[in-house]
């Protein structure tokens, strides 16, 4: 007889696979003095981060290939 892999496990490895492909952490001060600390893949911000600028401007949310990405809040230090 043979073992059969149960559906449920099988979907599991399928929804944790993707969420690995963010998991790397990292934190970078940028040449201009601006730091982001967020997810990262491959060396390049990906996923959700904040950037922080020297003026103490920031933007909160999605990366995507080193850029902003998506949604995510931009807050001027002006206000």
């Amino acid at each position: 007889m043979q073992k059969i892999l149960t559906p449920g496990l099988l979907l599991l490895l399928t929804i944790f696979y993707p969420l690995t492909a963010y998991s790397e952490s990292c934190k970078v001060t940028l040449p201009d003095s601006s730091v982001y600390s967020g997810n990262c893949k491959s060396g390049t911000f990906n996923g959700k981060g904040k950037l922080v600028w020297r003026d103490g401007t920031t933007y909160v949310g999605d990366f995507k290939e080193g850029l902003m990405h998506g949604k995510g809040i931009f807050t001027h230090i002006s206000g």
